[in-house]
């Protein structure tokens, strides 16, 4: 009866379940007295375990003088029921199969801590330089939609030049886009500057704008800079896509 008891225990019966099927097995066809003696288990409760076994095929009933006999049903009912909990596992596998990749999508999206920030004068935006040099590796390349009179400006033209003096000693690759009109003002400033690569394009194109990693910054000058730092993977790749359609149609 122990091996009973756990395999039955195995195929996920209650222990309910088994005491009252067990009890069946002791006694045979018999009434719900004899089987709350035999399972110590309550009348109320017995009635509602019975029912749920004959639901699973494991046991069945007759009616003598309007009084309900139980008994264990066929065994190979068990079996039966084995295969319909096989089939319907088979079926929920398939249903998880299906919402893998959502929870994937789920997860991966809460993983992603988006959050802006801004840096206002040059100690504040110097920080978000050393960032982009610290987050990127000897090879990689991060992308800039440059500034414009910006350069005007002995502060600005200074930190940049010594910026990128920084950049090619750590190995950083630097794609700029500007406007056209910029042309002659950049190959004056920044022509012995090595691993920049240069484009211009004749459409309007915003300022001051860099890309590395999940980040975004836009700058702008006044008389202090002022930088706004976003983290958002989903944005960085919709302004990566858009950076490199445009670099593609741009020139030296």
């Amino acid at each position: 009866m122990k091996q009973i008891q756990e395999t039955l225990r195995h195929i996920g019966l209650t222990e309910g379940e088994i005491k009252v099927y067990s009890a069946l097995l002791t006694l045979g066809e018999t009434s719900t007295g004899s089987i709350i003696k035999e399972s110590n288990i309550t009348g109320s409760k017995v009635y509602e375990i019975l029912n749920k076994l004959m639901e699973k095929g494991f046991v069945s009933y007759i009616l003598k003088n309007n009084v309900k006999y139980f008994s264990p049903a066929d065994p190979q009912l068990i079996l039966s029921y084995l295969e319909d909990k096989e089939n319907q596992l088979v079926k929920v596998k398939e249903e998880v199969a299906n919402i893998v990749p959502e929870i994937k999508n789920i997860l991966e999206n809460k993983k992603e801590r988006q959050y802006a920030t801004l840096f206002e004068g040059w100690k504040g935006v110097t920080s978000i330089f050393d960032m982009i040099l610290s987050s990127l590796k000897r090879g990689e390349t991060y992308r800039v939609v440059g500034l414009r009179d910006e350069f005007d400006d002995p502060k600005v033209l200074n930190f940049f030049i010594h910026y990128h003096k920084r950049r090619v000693k750590k190995g950083i690759n630097a794609k700029v886009m500007l406007a056209t009109k910029e042309k002659s003002k950049m190959k004056k400033y920044f022509r012995n500057i090595k691993d920049l690569e240069l484009r211009y394009h004749d459409t309007s194109l915003p300022s001051g704008i860099f890309l590395f990693k999940d980040y975004i910054v836009n700058l702008s000058y006044m008389h202090e800079p002022v930088a706004f730092l976003m983290k958002s993977k989903r944005f960085a790749e919709y302004y990566g896509k858009f950076f490199e359609e445009l670099w593609k149609k741009a020139k030296p």
